[in-house]
C-alpha cells in the first residue's frame, strides 16, 4: 500500500485526479448539507412573498448550521475513526485519510463554526468528531485542530483566538498526538498549545502564550510564555527591558 501512495505522490496527473474526485466529494457532502436549506427556500419561493423569501433564507442559514454540523460532523466521525497519535509518512493510509479529513473539517470550519462558537451547537460538533468534553465546556474559539485527540476535562475554558492543534508536519512526516487539559484550566486568548501538551487542573495559560510539542505544565500553574520561552515574572522581565536587559528571568 505505501509503495503504491509513494508512486501517486509522485505523478502529478494521478494527483490531480484524486483532488477532482475528493472536491467532488466535498462539493456532494456541502450540497447534502444544504438540502434541507434548499428546500425551504423553494417552498418560500413558490409564495411570491419577499417577507417569506427573506424569512426562509434567514431560517436556511440557521437550518444549514444544524443540518451541516450533524452530516459533516458524522463523516469526519467516520473518516477520522481510529486515528492515533504516532509519526506517519508522507505517502501513508493514515496521511491520506487524514487530508480528507482537514478538507471537511476545514467546510466547518470556515461556513459555521464562526457563527456558532461559544454556544452549544459548537460543542455539538465537537463532540460528534470525537473530542472528549467535559460539563460546563466554553469554547471561544474555533480552531481545535484534530478535536479527535483532544481532551478537556470539566469547567475549562478556551479563550478567544486560541488555537489547539494536534499535528505537525515535518521532514515529510505527519505527527500526531493527545492534547489534555484539566479541570478549572483557563487558556488564554490567542495562545497555541502544541501537540502532546499536557496541562493539568486549574491552571492559567495567560494571553499569546506558546506551548510547545511534549510541554506539561503541572496542577494550579499559571503559566506565561515570550516567543515560547517560559515567563516566570513578567514584572521582572519589564524591569529588565527598561534598564537594557533582555535576559528572561
Amino acid at each position: 500500500m505505501s509503495t503504491l501512495l509513494t508512486r501517486i505522490s509522485e505523478s502529478a496527473v494521478i494527483q490531480l485526479a484524486i483532488t477532482l474526485v475528493t472536491y467532488a466529494f466535498y462539493a456532494c457532502l456541502l450540497g447534502l448539507s444544504l438540502s434541507p436549506s434548499m428546500w425551504l427556500l423553494a417552498r418560500a419561493w413558490e409564495t411570491g412573498s419577499w417577507i417569506l423569501i427573506s424569512l426562509a433564507a434567514g431560517g436556511a442559514i440557521y437550518l444549514y448550521f444544524i443540518t451541516g454540523i450533524l452530516v459533516m460532523g458524522s463523516v469526519i466521525r467516520l473518516i477520522s475513526w481510529g486515528i492515533k497519535p504516532g509519526i506517519y509518512a508522507d505517502a501513508s493510509p493514515t496521511m491520506l485519510r487524514w487530508l480528507i479529513y482537514s478538507g471537511v473539517y476545514t467546510i466547518v470550519h470556515a461556513t459555521i463554526l464562526p457563527m456558532v462558537r461559544m454556544t452549544w451547537f459548537a460543542n455539538l460538533f465537537f463532540r460528534i468528531i470525537g473530542c472528549k468534553m467535559g460539563r460546563r465546556v466554553f469554547v471561544n474559539s474555533w480552531t481545535l485542530n484534530d478535536p479527535f485527540l483532544i481532551e478537556l476535562g470539566d469547567d475549562v475554558t478556551i479563550g478567544g483566538g486560541a488555537e489547539l492543534s494536534c499535528h505537525l508536519y515535518e521532514k515529510g512526516r505527519l505527527i500526531l498526538d493527545r492534547i489534555k487539559i484539566g479541570d478549572g484550566t483557563l487558556i488564554g486568548a490567542n495562545c497555541y498549545i502544541s501537540p502532546g501538551a499536557t496541562i493539568g487542573k486549574n491552571c492559567v495559560i495567560g494571553l499569546g502564550s506558546v506551548l510547545r510539542r511534549g510541554k506539561t505544565v503541572a496542577d494550579g500553574s499559571h503559566y506565561t510564555s515570550l516567543a515560547g520561552l517560559p515567563v516566570r515574572d513578567m514584572a521582572k522581565l519589564e524591569k529588565g527591558q527598561k534598564h537594557g536587559k533582555h535576559t528572561l528571568p
